[in-house]
């Protein structure tokens, strides 16, 4: 996940066509980062999921159990 100039974490999406959704299947944030403090982070990563959301031809996100907080945040 590249924001503004930086590498800040890692994704991994699945798109299920079958289901009409996105999967997310991993997320993962550089050690230093912290999604919460960075001012405009959630509001571009957010853009970003709509984006792929449309590219995939869905409209839903199925978030991994282990991902509770990140999808609250997102």
């Amino acid at each position: 996940i590249l924001f503004r100039d930086r590498l800040v974490g890692r994704i991994e999406p699945r798109i299920d066509r079958a289901h009409g959704q996105v999967q997310i299947l991993g997320l993962w944030w550089e050690d230093w980062f912290d999604p919460r403090r960075e001012e405009g982070f959630v509001d571009a990563m957010r853009d970003a999921l709509s984006a792929y959301l449309r590219f995939a031809g869905t409209t839903r996100i199925d978030w991994a159990a282990h991902l509770d907080q990140e999808r609250r945040l997102l």
